[in-house]
């Protein structure tokens, strides 16, 4: 078996690995275990932030709110701790059961909670209404009409009391059907506002949640939607019931959506008679309607927490834009988890992400702070630090593929894997044992055969592309990894990350990236973009490295998984996850 090395930036030089780790044992903090070697003493950090608006405020009366982080590494049990407290429910008395919630920011992650006892994976509208194909105009990708009220109208269509023809057959009425009921539910980040978190004992938050929700504001649309709802106030005085606001103050939040004058509490103050006018106003549109076209017409379609995020943040983004009179503006899932945090003081939260981004994060705690009076944010991050045994990491330092030279350096490139597809080919006769390879590299090298799907094809071998690959469990078993170029952004994007993150500050004078003295990856001069990179780009890069769960033992393989880079190396493979890199010439 192959040596196994390490560069030991201390030494600036390769040592082999059994060297380092000795060294590093004497202070009898490290051990092996389950194939792992674990640095037992974990790394707690916490980080708070005080809003610097003056120090004449007070906080001492602020609710704290706990966020708990596991940055754990890939592949080291966090999804499986949870499945485990799932499981453990199965045989408790219903009464007694806890249940939990876990959010994802795609369907595909939450694919591990399927068929889990005490469990309800749910799929989207889509995927799980037997009647989409016919309905599809309505829900518009998730942007029209609530699925809700699509089921309630069909079922009205059909002459049934809010059940449509598939309803006892349905799979989106039947998974609806387990909120409220003793089991845990595992489904998107998107659709969180419609739970009542107070039913569940903790939230998790599956993988990075880095990017953001899109909003948009259509005074036009706006306009016109809530006008629907002035129905629903005279139907209330007609019945001789009454909202907690009268007619008169919504017609004056009205007035100010007209004039473009609303603000965030505005809205607030009539939010949860706001939400009861929707029901009375759909309901009856659902029954009254004859079609589709006249459905469509009279139901209120648009979301008002959206909204009102909307409102909170248009000033804190730097993002905003207009185009034909619609504004846009992009939020930070992580503020619309601060939001939750906030609507609910009383729960856990907790995420699990080896490459969540401690230091962005602590950037939008302090935004979010200062439009948030009477919370403050406390961040509680563990880190593993676990070192591989059984896999090598390999650098091609004279086939690095970038986007310039991609056309000439692919075919040496393909040469090279295709030997090495040779030689685990012989390896799988031999040991009758399949020694499966598989590629990552930039979404547009790759071929697909649907936009939407997450593995494509590389020379004819299985492929997946950079930051789209979390929780992604299926090349757990393979062998090998071909590591085509480098997840490198372009300066644009860059610039538009820095100015969202540093509005206060001046950009640098310089937005291109370096190669480090030691050939082996990446960096920009100025920290704050050193930051940007690693946690957006770097960091997602070595999650993507993960899918092939190099830190977990393969004891039916005789020979150590393998990684080939043929592009730079994300740092923390070397610096954190002591990853043995090998040279080759």
């Amino acid at each position: 078996m192959d040596s196994k090395y390490v560069f030991d930036r201390k030494r600036k030089n390769y040592v082999q690995l059994s060297e380092l780790i000795r060294e590093e044992t004497q202070d009898d903090s490290w051990e092996h275990k389950n194939g792992f070697y674990q640095k037992t003493t974990k790394i707690k950090e916490e980080f708070s932030l005080t809003r610097y608006i003056g120090d004449e405020v007070d906080y001492s009366h602020d609710t704290i709110l706990n966020y708990f982080v596991d940055r754990s590494q890939q592949g080291t049990g966090k999804t499986q701790g949870i499945k485990k407290k799932i499981e453990a429910q199965a045989n408790v008395e219903k009464k007694l059961r806890k249940k939990y919630i876990i959010f994802g920011q795609e369907y595909i992650l939450l694919d591990e909670y399927k068929g889990i006892p005490c469990c309800v994976k749910f799929d989207s509208f889509k995927d799980s209404c037997l009647s989409y194909p016919e309905v599809s105009p309505l829900y518009n990708k998730g942007k029209g009409i609530p699925p809700r009220w699509i089921c309630i109208f069909k079922g009205y269509q059909k002459g049934l009391y809010e059940k449509c023809e598939n309803y006892d057959i349905c799979g989106y009425k039947e998974q609806q059907k387990s909120r409220g009921k003793p089991v845990s539910i595992a489904t998107v980040i998107h659709s969180a506002p419609t739970f009542n978190l107070n039913e569940y004992e903790e939230v998790f938050f599956e993988e990075n949640t880095i990017g953001s929700k899109e909003i948009e504001w259509n005074p036009k649309k706006i306009k016109t939607e809530l006008t629907k709802l002035y129905g629903a106030y005279k139907q209330m005085e007609k019945n001789g019931e009454y909202f907690k606001s009268s007619t008169e103050e919504y017609l004056k939040v009205l007035k100010k959506v007209i004039e473009d004058s609303v603000t965030y509490d505005d809205l607030a103050n009539i939010y949860f008679d706001l939400i009861e006018a929707i029901e009375i106003t759909n309901n009856l549109a659902a029954k009254t309607s004859k079609s589709f076209k006249e459905f469509k017409e009279k139901v209120f379609s648009i979301y008002i927490d959206d909204l009102m995020a909307f409102l909170k943040y248009r000033n804190v983004v730097n993002n905003y834009n207009i185009k034909s009179g619609i504004h846009k503006i992009y939020i930070p899932w992580s503020f619309l988890i601060f939001d939750m945090m906030a609507l609910y003081p009383g729960i856990k939260f907790t995420h699990l992400s080896a490459s969540f981004p401690v230091e962005i994060t602590k950037k939008h705690i302090q935004a979010w702070e200062e439009v948030t009076p009477g919370y403050r944010i406390k961040l509680n991050v563990k880190n593993s630090h676990y070192t591989p045994h059984t896999c090598i990491g390999y650098i091609h330092k004279n086939l690095r593929v970038t986007d310039i030279n991609f056309d000439e350096m692919i075919p040496k490139v393909k040469n090279v894997i295709n030997s090495i597809k040779n030689k685990n080919r012989k390896r799988s006769v031999r040991d009758e044992k399949e020694y499966k390879d598989f590629v990552l590299s930039k979404k547009k090298h790759l071929k697909f055969e649907n936009d939407d799907d997450k593995i494509g094809t590389f020379a004819g071998r299985p492929a997946i592309h950079f930051g789209a690959n979390h929780g992604i469990n299926i090349f757990r078993e393979f062998h090998t990894l071909f590591v085509v170029g480098s997840n490198l952004p372009r300066q644009e994007d860059m610039k538009k990350h820095f100015n969202e993150l540093y509005q206060r500050e001046t950009e640098p004078g310089n937005f291109s990236i370096k190669i480090r003295d030691d050939g082996l990856s990446y960096y920009y001069k100025d920290p704050r973009l050193q930051m940007i990179y690693k946690e957006m780009y770097e960091d997602s890069e070595r999650d993507s490295i993960h899918r092939l769960r190099p830190l977990i033992s393969d004891l039916s393989y005789k020979y150590p998984k393998e990684i080939h880079f043929f592009g730079l190396i994300p740092s923390d493979l070397i610096n954190h996850d002591g990853f043995v890199i090998k040279e080759v010439e």
